[in-house]
């Protein structure tokens, strides 16, 4: 009868379970698709240059940080469905049933609400793995092989940890149902909230925080590399504790001095707005302190992940060639004819039948040989041409380049002057040095072009410090950062918007009656929505507003990394700035029919 009654419930508050149950599967299906890349063995063993080999630390980290998130928006979202249930819960106790039973009554459809939407959020996950992995991969000109979208042990991975954390919530639910008395479960109270009436106690508070983040964000901008450590420390908690005392105190300050001007304050609804603002400001200190910090974590995450391709450019430009061609044939000059931003020089030389290779050194005097300089300072790169006398007696990056033609049956090398070049009798032959000034576009075909001459083991050692090799060492390091900062950052996006989605929503219950009990009054119900639409953007943008400003001052740790910390940072902004106001606006239609229920007309 009981169960029968439960199925009743839920079936009556479908739609309200479909937004809980749609939250579930969008964090399992975000957490599973982090499990599948960082617990697949096969794709580490399969790549093992240094890039791939850091992705298991990297999304290792990235995975503790969203367990972490998904573990508070779990608990919020289970409080939400709590408070749409502990109606009913009363009215079973009224009729005579056990707490023992309706308490396994709540953890059972907890538990099965938490393992059905994990099962379908997996199900999305490996879809989406493979068809969000490929993309990015592709964007990013990333070369991973093995990087399977079924990974089984992501998938136990998953389900263990929502399994847990479901448990978790439904026993905190049963406690909080325990330790509510009958008659709150059946009238849906909340308990007032304490305010501190002191303000020269609140003004200390609101000042100090500023303080502490301007002491924090200063760190932030002259943040050194040899007190990382010290630093860091400072950053974190100096942010986390300046926000805490900006949300508990600063901004409920300056809500009640708004409150004070009786010309503004006096019109339309706006006494109420600002009333449920301070209250909610006094609930939500804890909540919207984390959504600040991490919304800068995750939106800092996607610009630092978006200035490894700064920098991938920038490091594109520390070899002059690209490629050295030992043993050319008319396919591969075909091939490199073709390429629109590639320069090649041609040089020859003569190897008798003793052993040694001849250079001309008419023809280096010509064609000069290139060397690069790098600029600390101002992390840029210039290029030199190399002294002749370095390049006549094969020193230095010469003996590098001109080691390409080598091979078992070479004995010695000689640079010599161009009568004795024409002297000497022996077989002519060439090779190539290519340059080519955008690797993003022709990395592949010069790959392909290099894998067509052979492999001896010095064209292999020469190669491996050119750009084609540069290149690809960094788009394979620092692709998997890009991956990893785009993947993360729009996870805990996704996650955060959630978090405190719930969070309003679970005080839905409490707030219907104060709007029904205006309706009554007179209010429209376009005014209440109106009201509705202004609280809770404020409560979106203040800490979207915090986290972005936190992300502004940390860019500045990542000065001795990156050129230009802030390059391209619209990009992400805009992105957060759509995705944000999709939850807005999905949180303001839900929370709006929760408590105008009945009582809207227009």
């Amino acid at each position: 009868m009981l169960l029968r009654l439960s199925l009743t419930g839920l079936q009556r508050r479908f739609k309200d379970y479909a937004v809980l149950f749609s939250g579930l599967v969008i964090a399992s299906m975000i957490f599973y698709m982090f499990m599948s890349i960082s617990a697949n063995p096969g794709f580490y063993k399969a790549n093992v240059s240094m890039g791939a080999r850091l992705l298991p630390f990297i999304f290792g980290f990235g995975n503790v940080l969203l367990a972490i998130v998904t573990f508070f928006y779990l608990i919020y979202a289970n409080s939400f469905m709590l408070s749409m249930r502990q109606h009913d819960y009363g009215m079973f106790l009224t009729l005579g049933a056990k707490r023992g039973k309706i308490s396994i009554l709540v953890v059972m459809e907890t538990l099965v609400t938490g393992l059905a939407a994990t099962l379908v959020g997996i199900g999305l996950g490996i879809g989406l793995t493979g068809v969000v992995s490929q993309l990015l991969l592709k964007q990013l000109h990333l070369d991973l092989t093995h990087l399977n979208a079924l990974v089984p042990a992501a998938i136990g991975y998953t389900l263990l940890f929502f399994i847990v954390v479901s448990l978790l919530a439904g026993l905190w639910n049963v406690q909080k149902l325990l330790r509510t008395k009958l008659i709150d479960l059946l009238h849906e109270k909340q308990k007032p909230v304490k305010l501190i009436k002191h303000p020269v106690l609140r003004s200390l508070e609101g000042i100090s925080g500023l303080v502490i983040l301007a002491w924090a964000y200063y760190t932030m901008m002259h943040f050194k590399v040899e007190g990382a450590k010290v630093e860091f420390t400072i950053a974190f908690f100096g942010t986390l504790i300046g926000s805490w005392l900006l949300f508990n105190a600063f901004f409920s300050t300056l809500i009640g001095w708004i409150m004070n001007k009786h010309g503004f304050t006096y019109k339309g609804l706006r006494l109420f707005t600002l009333g449920q603002l301070k209250f909610r400001l006094n609930d939500f200190t804890q909540i919207l302190t984390i959504t600040s910090v991490l919304f800068g974590l995750a939106l800092g995450a996607v610009t630092v992940g978006q200035n490894f391709r700064s920098e991938q450019q920038a490091a594109t430009k520390s070899t002059y060639y690209s490629l050295v061609i030992a043993h050319p044939t008319d396919k591969i000059k075909q091939k490199l004819a073709k390429l629109d931003h590639a320069k090649v020089t041609t040089y020859h030389y003569k190897l008798d039948a003793k052993g040694t290779i001849y250079f001309n050194r008419k023809e280096f005097a010509q064609k000069r040989l290139y060397t690069v300089e790098f600029h600390p300072k101002s992390r840029t790169y210039s290029y030199l041409k190399m002294p002749l006398d370095q390049v006549y007696r094969m020193e230095g990056d010469s003996t590098l380049i001109l080691g390409a033609v080598s091979n078992s049956q070479v004995r010695q090398q000689k640079m010599v002057k161009e009568a004795a070049y024409k002297r000497v009798k022996g077989q002519t032959a060439t090779f190539l040095l290519v340059r080519d000034t955008d690797l993003a576009k022709d990395y592949q075909k010069l790959k392909q072009i290099d894998q067509m001459q052979p492999q001896t083991e010095n064209v292999q050692a020469v190669n491996s410090l050119m750009g084609v090799s540069t290149y690809e060492m960094i788009i394979d390091l620092i692709g998997s950062f890009e991956f990893m900062g785009f993947f993360l950052g729009l996870a805990f996006l996704a996650m955060l918007a959630s978090t405190l989605m719930f969070k309003v929503l679970s005080q839905a219950t409490n707030d219907r009656p104060r709007y029904q009990m205006l309706f009554k009054l007179g209010a429209q119900s376009r005014s209440l929505k109106r009201s509705i639409a202004w609280e809770l953007g404020i409560l979106f943008v203040l800490p979207g507003l915090v986290g972005a400003v936190d992300v502004l001052f940390g860019l500045g740790m990542f000065k001795s990394m990156f050129q230009n910390p802030w390059y391209g940072i619209w990009l992400p902004f805009v992105i957060f700035a759509v995705l944000y106001l999709l939850y807005y606006l999905l949180t303001i239609k839900l929370y709006q029919k929760l408590v105008l229920r009945d009582y809207q007309t227009d």
